[in-house]
């Protein structure tokens, strides 16, 4: 039962690395009336035409990135419906930190919201100010902390059925 999360954890990051791409930027055709211009507003147009990474000097985003912010809000997702159900079946929570917050669903709920949202805010901001291995270090420390979470409450969960 242990060695469950380690495949669930491999699986989402290979499943969502292969439906996602990397931050490409959607161009659509650009209008011939546009392309015929001064050179006056040429200067104006230019920028326009860069995709946005080329235009501020930004470097892609991995194409990992994107899978383990999507696997994290899952896993908070099914570690909230895990805990709740667990509860319900007669289970208590062993983090005394989340206790207090179990008892009530909707504070539970943005509790997890809240981390969910903060961890992403982290690690845009280390990606943004070019700590790029930070910034992914951070997303892989928070799935694997929340497939062990998951993986405990998995268990608790056949304990209790």
């Amino acid at each position: 039962m242990r060695r469950r999360w380690l495949p669930t954890a491999a699986f989402i990051g290979l499943l969502g690395s292969s439906l996602f791409a990397a931050d490409a930027a959607v161009t659509e055709p650009v209008p011939a009336s546009v392309l015929v211009a001064t050179s006056e507003t040429t200067a104006h147009i230019a920028p326009l035409l860069q995709s946005p990474t080329e235009a501020h000097g930004e470097q892609q985003r991995p194409v990992s990135l994107l899978p383990m912010y999507i696997g994290f809000a899952a896993l908070q997702s099914y570690d909230m419906y895990s805990t709740l159900t667990a509860l319900r079946a007669g289970a208590h929570e062993a983090n005394p930190v989340a206790s207090g917050l179990v008892s009530t669903p909707a504070a539970f709920a943005a509790a997890k919201i809240g981390g969910t949202a903060a961890a992403f805010y982290v690690s845009e901001h280390l990606w943004r100010n070019h700590h790029r291995g930070a910034a992914v270090a951070v997303m892989v420390g928070s799935n694997v902390a929340m497939s062990l979470v998951s993986a405990n409450n998995a268990r608790v969960l056949a304990r209790t059925n």
